[in-house]
């Protein structure tokens, strides 16, 4: 049978090279995910919505911002569950029309 032969240091780094600049791709643009949708969790914008435009599921968003709480120093969450005024900010909701019975 014959030998086959052992790959150079610099083989490996061409093979490899792709691989690793991908990965650090994909590292820089889950942390930008993150960001943007603790930005918007920041801007009292609903977790569904946030969700949606972010091509994730409402879960995943609660789990980063979930994440974000564990992080939080002095034991006080970084974005404490306050009521909302309304859908939006400081929007009163609609009132909902009574019906007769």
């Amino acid at each position: 049978m014959p030998k086959v032969p052992e790959p150079t240091p610099q083989e490996v780094r061409d093979f490899l090279s792709p691989i690793s600049h991908w990965s650090h791709l994909k590292a820089n643009a889950e942390e930008q995910y993150r960001k943007t949708i603790l930005a918007a969790y920041a801007a009292r914008i609903p977790i569904v919505h946030i969700a949606r435009y972010t091509g994730t599921s409402p879960q995943a968003v609660k789990k980063v911002i979930d994440r974000q709480n564990d992080k939080a120093v002095d034991g006080a969450p970084a974005f404490p569950n306050t009521p909302r005024a309304g859908y939006y900010r400081d929007q009163a909701l609609p009132q909902r029309p009574m019906r007769a019975i």
